[in-house]
């Protein structure tokens, strides 16, 4: 899968399409199975924090998912000619109701749907299909092409949804609003003064009892463990700790998002674990998202996996571009 998908806007996009589907009265066509099964493979690879490049399944796989078999029982000709069939149907439905699913797109702030894609097999390399982003048709009937940005700036996009570690599960369904957020914020004062309680008491008698050092210590460890959460509040992304993505994840970034509203108009935001990259447009190299240093402490940046002291962008999570922060006039962008 040689195209950089957003695995967000593939889900939501996804998403949007099921209840397309469901709403104009054709889910219960048999093809719409295909896509119905894909989708929910891909969206269940994702959720188990499989990068979205791999959610790729082969014709045996999407037969048996089809047929409720066990994969294997139907012969490759049969499972082949059973997933062609089908896509086919598919693609032609799909065709006869693009345009009320493009207005249904536009309608929930999409520009590009999600259509069932499949790579070229080579050799002993077997077919994979998966699904991939297209943009929306225009007013014209023709095929519009997604806005492109400056070619100095970099695209990024989510392409994983990391699993959080045990510890860390719940605070990922954790809604910070409200009481919640007090009773949270509360939470931590408290923390801080069962830190600092047994020192200045140490200082008072001029003994440090065992008790002392008991209580500093454990609040010491649950203060490692709240800590990116109360930060994650105040700066809304940022790196998250090993504890929480597993070390198998560089550069996880721990998010507050926007997940809905209240009726009252206020928003919901809920913490998730998101792993961001972009395409350097100096070499080409991957760009992942780091703590900054030096003169970009304190904020997060892009550094390219080429040229981490030269290669560098701003990142920003909400409009997914990034911009150069070195002002070297030789650089060019990758043509």
């Amino acid at each position: 899968m040689s195209e950089r998908i957003d695995a967000e806007e593939l889900l939501t996009s996804g998403q949007l399409t099921q209840e397309w589907l469901r709403e104009s009265g054709i889910a219960t066509v048999k093809p719409v199975d295909l896509f119905v099964s894909l989708y929910e493979q891909t969206r269940d690879y994702i959720a188990q924090g499989v990068n979205i490049d791999d959610a790729q399944f082969t014709v045996a796989e999407l037969n048996a998912l089809l047929k409720g078999k066990k994969e294997g029982e139907d012969s490759a000709d049969v499972a082949r000619k059973y997933v062609v069939d089908n896509l086919k149907k598919y693609q032609e439905l799909v065709a006869e109701h693009r345009e009320s699913l493009d207005a249904y797109l536009r309608k929930h702030k999409q520009s590009q749907r999600v259509v069932i894609s499949s790579t070229e097999s080579q050799g002993r390399h077997k077919k994979h299909y998966f699904l991939k982003l297209e943009p929306l048709d225009g007013d014209d009937g023709e095929t519009q092409t997604v806005p492109k940005i400056d070619p100095r700036y970099v695209q990024y996009r989510v392409k994983q949804l990391p699993r959080p570690w045990l510890l860390a599960r719940p605070f990922m369904a954790l809604t910070l609003v409200g009481w919640r957020r007090t009773v949270f914020l509360a939470g931590i004062f408290v923390l801080v003064l069962a830190l600092g309680g047994p020192i200045v008491h140490a200082l008072v008698i001029r003994k440090l009892l065992l008790l002392h050092l008991y209580i500093i210590i454990v609040s010491a460890g649950v203060f490692y463990v709240v800590r990116p959460i109360y930060d994650v509040i105040e700066r809304s992304i940022l790196i998250a700790p090993d504890w929480m993505s597993g070390f198998t994840v560089p550069s996880a970034q721990l998010e507050l998002r926007e997940v809905g509203t209240f009726e009252s108009g206020r928003a919901i935001r809920q913490i998730r674990l998101a792993v961001y990259e972009g395409e350097c447009p100096i070499c080409g190299g991957s760009i992942n998202v780091e703590d900054g240093k030096g003169e970009f402490k304190g904020r997060l940046i892009g550094e390219c996996s080429r040229a981490r002291a030269e290669h560098i962008y701003s990142f920003d999570h909400i409009s997914k571009v990034g911009v150069p922060l070195r002002k070297n006039g030789y650089y060019q962008p990758k043509v």
